[in-house]
This record gives structure tokens, C-alpha cells and sequence, in this order.
């Protein structure tokens, strides 16, 4: 069994204040078990003034979590907050770790070597692994690498759930994982539970109306970069439908894959030969659309999604964690409160949850088979009830 427990605050420059006003809302004396553990995500500017790193030094457990540009939970919602999430149990386990920095596409060594680490001195699989990528954008280190190598490593069959940093600001790298009070770049942290856990899983997409678009032949892929679509450089097609990689922060990518799937990817950038990089591993024979979203879109998949689960699944003494793309953030624009809002108005104070914007959503699909597919979705929301 584990319990789940918020709290959330918006003071920034008073670090005691801040980080008091945190315990005031846990009552650690009253509500931890025996094994605790935290996810924690916030603006950038927690971590600059101290917060961050006060309030890992005072819970004196591990502490895992993002930088995010807008979040929610019950009695907050804003872009200037931080969260703070916090699992507890007498019987599950907890472990976490950091990866070495990544400067390279050579991510396999980093990745096996953290998972190595986080299962040390366990004779079992974690039943379920939090997992926060570095959000980079490096030729070959786009975050579902970062998946399929930590899947390889745990052998399969380990459900991994998370999401990447993201930051609203010009500058990028405000975008960071946080681990032990610290911040980093270019590291994933994990945060490993063992036990008896049953984790269940929900999520949505954009809706089959927004997959109306011409699709197209990718004719030279390498890692996470398109390099010609319909046997032009990509850059050249995307000036075709008159579209930059500007505007694609706000358009899906969708990657219809040999086998008749779907995946969802964002852009990022061009490179000098005229690439497409985009937030995933390119495969091989696919084509390749464009399409549409809408504001409306977003916010009813993601009711949809939060009604159902409330009102047709059991919740009571559990926990629900989201995170919903940044992508559905931008597209909302002024009104992006409206997604996050269905979370306040639908679970309420029902069950202790967390919405988080994220930077590319960590999703473990359970196939008919009860097998594992973890894979690093875009344009989703995800949910995880613990």
C-alpha cells in the first residue's frame, strides 16, 4: 500500500516561509510511513532562491521532479508555483538515482549504469519507475532514446512513467532535472519503487478529426532528424505548406509507421543540411502529416479523460499523477487554465493529485498480453494512478 500526499506553494524569495508553509500542509510527524519518497516540479526561479534545495535537505528522503512552465493541484493553479508530491508506505521501497551527464548520442553507458545503481541490493523488478529525461536536442538524444535504453536495461516488463522538463522562458536551459536539491542538464533521474504496487494507467491524445492532413513519404531519416520528405529536403517540403519549425510548436507531427501505427512528435529545429529534428527516433519506411489541433480539442479529450477515470474507476484511498504536453499549453495560449481547470472541477479534493506541464510524456502501455510497450509520447495526457 502507499499513501500520496500534496502540498504546493507560491513564495519564492522567502526560503523558510516557503518551505515551513510545505511542512505545515504534509504533517510529516503525522502522515509518514516508514519508507518516503518525492516528486517535486516548479518554476525555475524555485531553484535559484533555495527553495529546492531547502526542502530536499529537510525531508531527508529522495526527492525527483522537473522544472515545469504551469502546474495544478487542489488549492493552486498557476505558472509561478511549486508542487510538492509525496509517496509514503511501510512496505514499498524506494530508490533513486542521477545519470552521468550525456554530451553525446552514446546514452546506452549512462542509462544502464543509473538503472544499475537504482537496483542495487534488490532481488525483484521495481514495480514502477518515475523517470525525468534531460530535455536535449542533440542529433540522436532526442527522450525516447533515453526510454528505450532504460527499458532495454530493465529488461522489459517495467512499466516507466515521467516526463521531461520544460520551461516557458527564451532560454531553454531553465528546462532541468532536478535530483537531490540540485539541477542538471543533461542527466536522468529516476526514482525506483518496489513492492506491491498496482499502478494503473490512463492517456489521449488529439482527437482522429485532427488527423485530417495530407500525409507524405519520409525518404531519408538518421536518429531523430527527418532529412527529406516526398525526396526533397525537409525544410524545402515544409516551405511547400508554407510552414516553419516555428510554427510547429503548435502542429503535431504525426509518424504513421509501417505496421499501421501512430506516433506524435514535436519540432524542434533545422540544421544546416536541411533536417527536420523532432522530439523522437525517426523509423524507417513511414510517412509522415502534419496536422491540425484545437483549442477545443484539448480541453475535451482531456475531460473526457479525467471523467471517466473518476467516475468508472476505483479511487478511493489512491492518487492521481498527470502531465499533459506543453504543446496543449501553447496552443491554449492565455487560456491555457482550462485544461488543468477540468482536473480542479472533475476529481476536486476527491482524491490528492498533481497536473504537470510537461516536456514530453513518459507512458507505459499495457498490451493485451499484459506486456510492457513504455514509450515517450507528444501531445498527450497521461495519468497514473497509484
Amino acid at each position: 500500500m502507499i499513501k500520496i500526499y500534496t502540498a504546493c506553494t507560491e513564495e519564492i524569495d522567502d526560503v523558510d516561509a516557503a518551505v515551513s508553509g510545505l511542512f505545515e500542509q504534509l504533517k510529516p510527524d503525522e502522515n509518514l510511513l516508514k519508507n518516503s519518497a518525492a516528486l517535486v516540479h516548479c518554476h525555475y526561479e524555485f531553484i535559484g532562491s533555495g527553495v529546492v534545495e531547502e526542502l530536499t535537505r529537510r525531508l531527508g528522503f529522495p526527492v525527483v521532479g522537473t522544472t515545469t512552465m504551469a502546474l495544478g493541484l487542489s488549492g493552486f493553479l498557476g505558472e509561478m508555483g511549486l508542487s510538492l508530491t509525496v509517496l509514503t508506505s511501510n512496505d514499498v521501497r524506494f530508490s533513486s538515482g542521477i545519470s552521468d551527464p550525456v554530451d553525446s548520442c552514446e546514452i546506452s553507458k549512462p542509462v544502464t549504469d543509473l538503472y544499475r545503481k537504482v537496483s542495487e541490493g534488490f532481488d525483484e523488478k521495481p514495480s514502477l519507475v518515475f523517470t525525468f529525461p534531460p530535455l536535449l536536442k542533440g542529433e540522436g538524444q532526442g527522450g525516447d532514446v533515453f526510454v528505450a535504453e532504460l527499458d532495454k536495461a530493465c529488461g522489459g516488463d517495467v512499466p516507466l512513467f515521467g516526463t521531461l522538463p520544460v520551461t516557458n522562458e527564451i532560454d531553454e536551459r531553465m528546462s532541468l532535472v532536478l535530483y537531490g536539491g540540485k539541477t542538471y542538464e543533461s542527466s536522468m533521474a529516476l526514482l525506483a519503487c518496489y513492492g506491491d504496487l498496482k499502478p494503473e494507467f490512463y492517456t489521449v491524445a488529439i482527437t482522429e478529426k485532427a488527423l485530417q492532413a495530407k500525409r507524405a513519404k519520409i525518404t531519408g531519416e538518421k536518429l531523430n532528424g527527418i532529412e527529406s520528405i516526398n525526396n526533397m529536403p525537409a525544410e524545402k517540403y515544409l516551405e511547400t505548406l508554407g510552414l516553419s519549425v516555428s510554427s510547429l510548436a503548435c502542429m503535431p507531427i504525426v509518424i504513421y509507421q509501417e505496421d499501421g501505427s501512430k506516433i506524435f512528435r514535436v519540432g524542434i529545429k533545422i540544421i544546416d543540411n536541411g533536417s527536420l529534428m523532432i522530439t523522437g527516433t525517426v523509423p524507417g519506411n513511414a510517412e509522415v502529416s502534419f496536422s491540425l489541433i484545437n483549442d477545443k480539442d484539448i480541453v475535451a479529450s482531456t475531460e473526457k479523460l479525467l471523467e471517466d477515470i473518476i467516475k468508472n474507476k476505483s479511487t478511493e484511498g489512491r492518487g492521481l499523477l498527470i502531465y499533459a504536453c506543453a504543446s496543449r499549453f501553447w496552443l491554449l495560449g492565455s487560456q491555457w487554465e482550462t485544461e488543468p481547470g477540468k482536473a480542479v472541477s472533475i476529481i476536486k479534493d476527491t482524491v490528492p493529485w498533481h497536473f504537470v506541464y510537461s516536456g514530453g510524456e513518459v507512458f507505459p502501455s499495457i498490451l493485451a498480453n499484459g506486456k510492457v510497450a513504455n514509450n515517450l509520447q507528444n501531445y498527450s495526457v497521461i495519468v497514473c494512478m497509484l
